[in-house]
């Protein structure tokens, strides 16, 4: 790392929740000290971490965004602000002109210009444009049934801020099923897709600089376990080595004209092609697992914004596959739901170099989350 950053304020704006812990472990492990700016009542994650030294508690993202701009939008450096979920991101997006000229920070080169691409149909549309397959789909108003589609298909929020984002997802096998699924679902309109049968998933963690014009992207990560309605929580990292698919990648990014730190997901079919999903404009939990592979890219994306060119050289990844898991989440969805045994479960976390909320060397957010997690079900069976 660069003496130079020690020089700039480092602010993590976000709600309580296992990315965000993630960042601030990345920063704070190579020499940094972030302010986190906290927002939401009863947090229990990031407050138990020793890392979150400089921790300011608001109500809302939007109240913390004006906090951080009345502390820190005249600083002689100028400070590096961080968002890690679509909220914030879109915040600081619809913010843009604003705050330029103030901080470093993932953006669009324009107001608005990223949330126009959280538009699903949007950005499917932009990834057929750049060369990537992407499966067929159509949007229409909540409640209506297309005749033109084929089933099964899986609906999904047409933006992942707007609606019940997850709990719109629905895996529907024909015109009956769809239209119960649209007496719970959020979003309007809706996103109808047509569901593939996958062998897995791909998730491409980097970095983009200057609207796209270079993409660094260390590694890929495929699952080891899964479902059918999401990807999984336990995985293997391997570098990514596809120039192929980097070219067309690094071009949908031109086309967005994205800077900052980035996640993009493909579904890989039983033939072996990929199919695109989606991509977070943000900081993503996976992107810890490039940090330990070598490459750490909240703090690469800083001194590449502080060089103005990608500070990529030098950089020895792991040549080593390894894998990292998100160990409450694949908990709760494969042992609590027997689809696992106890035993299988502990021995893939005890053997897990990479996890995401336990850590030897801040482990009270790991135990908090096993706390918060059985008052949960203490309020759910006794009331």
């Amino acid at each position: 790392m660069k003496t130079d950053l020690k020089n700039h304020k480092f602010i993590v704006l976000c709600e309580d929740h296992y990315n965000p812990l993630t960042l601030v472990r990345s920063l704070a492990m190579d020499g940094l000290d972030p302010v986190v700016v906290l927002a939401g009542e009863k947090p229990y994650l990031i407050t138990a971490s020793r890392y979150a030294r400089n921790l300011i508690r608001v109500k809302t993202i939007e109240e913390g965004l004006e906090y951080i701009w009345n502390n820190y939008s005249a600083e002689s450096k100028k400070p590096f602000l961080y968002s890690c979920s679509d909220d914030v991101a879109t915040l600081l997006d619809a913010n843009y002109s604003r705050l330029k000229d103030h901080f470093y920070f993932f953006n669009g080169g324009a107001d608005a210009q990223i949330v126009e691409y959280l538009d699903k149909e949007t950005i499917l549309k932009a990834a057929e444009e750049c060369g990537i397959s992407v499966p067929l789909s159509v949007r229409v108003p909540l409640g209506h049934c297309p005749d033109n589609i084929s089933y099964p298909v899986i609906t999904k929020s047409i933006k992942s801020i707007v609606g019940g984002w997850k709990n719109d997802v629905f895996i529907c096998n024909d015109k009956a099923e769809l239209t119960e699924a649209f007496k719970k679902i959020q979003s309007d309109p809706v996103l109808i897709e047509e569901f593939i049968k996958k062998e897995n998933e791909l998730c491409v963690d980097g970095i983009s600089f200057n609207g796209g014009e270079y993409v660094y992207m260390p590694f890929k990560v495929n699952y080891l376990r899964f479902t059918d309605k999401a990807y999984g929580n336990f995985m293997v990292v391997n570098i990514f080595d596809d120039d192929e698919l980097k070219a067309k990648i690094t071009k949908l990014f031109r086309k967005t004209k994205f800077s900052g730190i980035f996640s993009i997901e493909f579904l890989i079919t039983k033939t072996g092609s990929l199919k695109f999903l989606e991509i977070n404009f943000r900081h993503s939990t996976w992107a810890l697992s490039s940090k330990k592979g070598g490459a750490n890219l909240p703090v690469i994306w800083a001194e590449s914004m502080l060089s103005g060119k990608p500070e990529t050289e030098g950089i020895t990844l792991s040549s080593e596959p390894f894998t990292a898991m998100s160990e409450l989440a694949d908990f709760n969805e494969h042992v609590r739901h027997g689809n696992l045994s106890l035993w299988q479960w502990l021995k893939d976390f005890h053997n897990c170099p990479c996890t995401f909320i336990y850590d030897k060397s801040d482990r009270k957010p790991f135990f908090a989350t096993i706390c918060f997690s059985f008052k949960q079900l203490f309020k759910k069976y006794i009331g």
